[in-house]
């Protein structure tokens, strides 16, 4: 019988038979034959029919019934699995071969080299109907790299691997955050992946999983690939600009108004996203205020290049390089001029700033032009005079006691030159220099002194005796005094008797140095320290001496007080000085001997019951310390302590056990193993006596075997508590109640129970019958016990997955006029829900359900404008630069054509020129808002109204300033007029502040200061005949009071 199966997928599909004989040659007819082609399934199923067995195949013999089956595999399979579907299954082993070699039990892979074919041979008893399936197995695929455009779907494909253990993962970057564009990410080996605007260049996916077969292809469970998906994106971008205030159209009629890029995501023709970037600036405008100070008669161009005079605020509009509106406000001053004229006066040697900083010495007239605060002209005239100064001499003598008084009022002392200056009536010098000697007087001081039988004479000649101080008033040649005070100190005469004692080895001197040992009255005359005679007589004792020497002895332990006292008690020659009742020296020698003493020590044993014999002849037997007192030859103490121990002889009784298998060591060093009493005689380290006795008990130890069974999923106890569970001999060694070994050795034997498990796939509505016959129709793990023949447990796992029945929902858009495809392959033009039913990937029914939606067309209109020499860039891409209108067909962000219309208008560009001045020290701010501090030509670029280029150039002048500070001083009398024509009289800091001919500042400082006028009283005496000069010079020889007018070194009244 000849049957041919056709294979689609994994749908299961059969054919009756064609013929009833055996085609390969290794089975007897009527063996039923069936062919299988399995190319371009690699992981497909072929059903065959449910049909009857007969013949034989291969090796096999009566009861069997046999089926041959050619199968041609797809050249990415490795292998098959055989099995029965449904039919009666007899108990044990069932199995298949190909071409007639190794038996591979049913339902087991077997791996096939090549395509084929191959000859599968199956046989069993009976005559019962089965239907059989053949499952190919696909080699692992490695899926390959692709590129698709983002908005569009793509296939993923893994081959090799159980469907439901498959998981696709994004790996791009550790976070997976690209898995939503995947169709499906568990359980399926086909996925779709849709990357969407913004997706990265590139997505790499894992595609992990379980393989179906291990066996064929020697990979990790589980297995994983990776799969790198290039991304594309149609991109066009568009740069724009416009003036803050206005609005930009995007492609998808949004209005914008703020800088920054926008992205349009729109749909091409074929459905994939085309990404529209518009990167927008949005220019400033800028208004701008300028204050302006003017003098009367000048002129100011503006920024736009008019020209005013007059005061008032003036708008001028401007456009910034990008075409924006820049308004300048100006505000306009014009100020008036001014002219002042000074008079000046100075001294001859003096010199004068002008307010230039012109220095001038000549008299004359002087014009200076400065510019008034507000920097128009001021015209200041300086008339200068230029006065003389004076000079007298004069020449005074006085004495050191009396003082004189200078022109100016000063009072002085001491001889010089003194040069008092005044001011004449024009404040210039007038000096007076005076030459003042001064004479000498005296005073000369005397000590005198005499005995007080003597006289002296003073200078004036007078005669005196007594002590005291005396003066005597004379006159110098020079007229002045001269005074001598003389100190007179009259001195007495002496006679004085002295006593003295010494010891007959001394000396004593007497009071004229002379030296002297014997006793005797000795006179000496000598001077007082006033010069007068002083007598001294010294009446002189000598006294005795001594020196003696003393033998002692005493014992160690004894001390000696020698004759001053002190107490020793070493042996030596002791010297004591001692003074005797007159104050002489005594002396002692001492030599003393020390004879010893003796203590001795001494440890004595004896035994219990012997004697021992003190020193001192005393008989002891108990234990203790005694002492032994003796005399020595030189009749000191000597004293012995014997310290007697007493030892005591022992007996000792003790009780030993051991088990038979070891020995006992007795307290002699004897080794003993057998029960008894032993009595050993030792000495004790104190040499006593001492005896012990022994008695051994020898106790038996044991050895038992023993046998146990059990199954491999329970443990034993064995005797010493341990628990084990894999067979084998286990020895424990245990311990009798008298301490000795005890081996229990344990034969264990471990019979095993089964474990296995199997997955078994229905649709939603079927059901299964497990091996213990129990019938399940929901998904999970269900466990069938059953017992072995050894009485252990056979467990069987069944893992029944119910693969659902799918309702799927989509949504899908088209532009009027297109088409679009169900699932099912059905064209569709108009809006509504359509229906589709199809088979997942389990064979259960999948439902589609398709809402179809129409969009619409847009239009739209935009006005542009842009400068001569530029371009512009429509919707579609095309560049323009010339005025017009313009028609852009593009695709919206829904897929649809949008209709752009521009308007283009070309504006042209405008040039103006500046010139400007500032000072030093100001800025100037330009145009586009710059601020400049240095002369120069500044081109600034801005942007007319229309938003083209306007360029602004600005000249510009800075000009100096000038500072001048002067010093002035007037009497207290008389008024300053400062260069603003103000008049003041007070001291003080006076700033004037103008403006040069350029309008900067020039500044002023007056420092001035205010001189005091004096009225000086002067009184003189001169003798008749003599004249005196007063201060001015002239001289006068009549009393009267004379009034001399002149200035101070200021220049003011005196």
């Amino acid at each position: 019988m000849k049957n041919v199966i056709a294979v689609f997928a994994v749908l299961l599909f059969s054919i009756a038979n064609q013929s009833i004989y055996a085609q390969s040659g290794l089975c007897t007819s009527p063996t039923p034959f069936y062919e299988v082609d399995l190319t371009g399934f690699p992981d497909g199923t072929a059903a065959l029919p449910n049909d009857s067995r007969a013949g034989l195949c291969c090796d096999a013999s009566w009861p069997l019934r046999c089926i041959e089956v050619e199968i041609t595999l797809d050249p990415a399979a490795v292998g098959i699995i055989f099995d029965i579907e449904d039919g009666a299954q007899p108990t044990g082993s069932m199995f298949y071969q190909i071409n007639c070699g190794e038996e591979i039990p049913v339902g087991n892979e077997i791996c096939l080299d090549g395509v084929g074919p191959h000859t599968l041979t199956f046989c069993k008893p009976g005559n019962n109907q089965n239907s059989f399936i053949i499952r190919s197995i696909p080699g692992i695929g490695s899926p390959e790299d692709v590129d698709v455009n983002i908005g569009c779907d793509i296939r993923l494909e893994m081959a090799g691997l159980i469907p439901e253990t498959i998981t696709w993962n994004d790996i791009t970057s550790g976070t997976g955050q690209y898995n939503d564009y995947l169709s499906c990410q568990s359980g399926c080996d086909v996925t779709y992946v849709l990357p969407t605007f913004p997706a990265p260049e590139f997505i790499d996916y894992e595609v992990c999983g379980t393989p179906i077969s291990n066996l064929c292809q020697l990979v990790a469970d589980p297995y994983c690939d990776t799969v790198r998906v290039y991304t594309n994106l149609l991109l066009d971008i568009t740069a724009a600009e416009i003036c803050d205030g206005d609005s930009y159209l995007l492609p998808d009629g949004q209005f914008v108004g703020d800088s920054g890029t926008y992205e349009v995501v729109l749909t091409s023709v074929d459905g994939c996203d085309s990404v529209l970037t518009t990167e927008l600036t949005v220019h400033p405008s800028f208004f701008e205020e300028q204050d302006e100070v003017l003098c009367d008669g000048q002129t100011y161009t503006l920024p736009d290049g008019t020209s005013v005079s007059n005061s008032g605020t003036y708008l001028t509009n401007l456009l910034t390089t990008e075409g924006c509106d820049s308004i300048i406000s100006t505000s306009l001053v014009f100020n008036p001029n001014f002219s002042f004229e000074f008079d000046v006066e100075i001294c001859e040697g003096e010199n004068f700033t002008l307010p230039d900083g012109s220095v001038v010495t000549d008299a004359g007239t002087y014009p200076i032009l400065l510019s008034t605060q507000a920097g128009c002209d001021s015209l200041l005239t300086y008339n200068l005079t230029v006065n003389e100064n004076y000079f007298l001499e004069v020449e005074a003598t006085i004495c050191d006691d009396e003082n004189f008084t200078l022109p100016d009022g000063s009072i002085v002392t001491d001889p010089g030159v003194y040069t008092v200056s005044f001011l004449s009536e024009r404040n210039c010098d007038s000096t007076i220099q005076t030459t003042l000697t001064v004479n000498p007087t005296h005073l000369v001081v005397e000590d005198v002194i005499i005995c007080d039988d003597d006289t002296y004479t003073l200078p004036d000649g007078q005669v005196v005796n007594g002590s005291g101080v005396y003066i005597t008033n004379l006159i110098s040649s020079l007229g002045c005094d001269s005074v001598v005070r003389t100190n007179l100190t009259v001195n007495a005469t002496f006679f004085e008797q002295v006593d003295v004692e010494i010891c007959d080895n001394e000396t004593y001197e007497l009071p004229d140095g002379t030296t002297v040992t014997a006793g005797g009255t000795y006179p000496v005359t000598l001077s007082s320290v006033s010069g007068c005679d002083s007598v001294i007589e010294t009446r002189l004792t000598v006294q005795p001496t001594f020196n003696n020497t003393v033998q002692a002895e005493i014992c160690d332990n004894e001390t000696y007080t020698l004759p001053d006292g002190a107490q020793v008690n070493a042996p030596g020659s002791y010297t004591s000085s001692l003074i005797t009742t007159f104050g002489c020296d005594s002396i002692i020698t001492t030599q003393l001997t020390v004879q010893p003493t003796f203590f001795l020590e001494e440890d004595i044993a004896i035994c219990n019951g012997d004697t021992y014999t003190l020193p001192d002849g005393r008989v002891v037997n108990a234990t203790g310390s005694y002492t032994s007192d003796l005399t020595t030859v030189n009749g000191c103490d000597s004293t012995i302590r014997s310290n007697v121990l007493v030892q005591p002889t022992y007996f000792e009784q003790r009780v030993a056990e051991i088990c038979d298998t070891d020995s006992f060591i007795l307290p002699d060093g004897s080794s003993v193993n057998s029960s008894g009493v032993y009595p050993i005689t030792l000495t004790s380290v104190s040499g006593c006596d001492s005896t012990i006795e022994t008695t051994l008990t020898v106790h038996p130890s044991f050895d038992i075997s023993q046998q146990a069974v059990i199954c491999d999923n329970e443990t034993y106890v064995l005797p010493d508590g341990n628990a084990v569970n894999t067979p084998g001999m286990y020895v424990s060694n245990l311990i009798t109640t008298e301490g000795c070994d005890s081996i229990v050795r344990t034969e264990l034997t471990v019979n095993p129970t089964y474990f296995s498990s199997e997955t078994i796939e229905i649709c939603d509505g079927d059901s299964y019958v497990l091996p213990d016959g129990t019938m399940v129709n929901a998904e999970g793990i269900f466990t069938s016990e059953l017992l072995s023949v050894s009485g252990c447990d056979s467990v069987i796992n069944t893992q029944v997955i119910v693969n659902e029945v799918n309702a799927v929902s989509e949504d899908a858009s088209i532009c009027v006029g297109d088409s679009y495809t169900l699932p099912d392959g059905t064209v569709v033009t108009a809006a509504g829900s359509y229906s589709s039913t199809l088979l997942n990937q389990f064979g259960c029914d999948s439902v589609i359900t398709t809402s179809l939606s129409l969009l619409p067309i847009l239009t739209s209109t935009e006005d542009v404008s842009i400068c001569s020499g530029e371009t512009y860039m429509l919707p579609d891409g095309t560049s323009v630069s010339s005025t017009g209108t313009y028609s852009s067909t593009v695709t919206a962000s829904f897929g649809c054509d949008s209709i752009i219309t521009t308007n283009l208008n070309v504006i042209p560009e405008f040039f103006t020129d500046i010139s400007a001045e500032i000072c030093d020290g100001e800025s100037y701010s330009l145009p586009d808002g710059t601020n400049v501090t240095t002369s120069g030509i500044y081109p600034i670029t801005l942007a007319s109204a229309a938003g083209c280029d306007s360029t602004v150039t600005t000249t510009l002048d800075v000009n100096p300033s000038y500072f001048t500070q002067l010093d002035e001083t007037i009497c207290a009398n008389q008024t300053f007029t400062l260069p603003s024509g103000q008049v003041v009289n007070q001291p003080g800091i006076y700033t004037s502040q103008y403006l040069t001919d350029r309008g900067c500042d020039s500044i002023i400082v007056i420092n001035l200061a205010v001189d005091p006028v004096y009225a000086t009283p002067q009184n003189a005496e001169i003798c008749s005949g003599e004249t005196f000069m007063l201060p001015d010079g002239t001289e006068v020889s009549s009393a009267g009071v004379y009034v001399t007018p002149l200035s101070s070194q200021a220049g003011c009244d005196s």
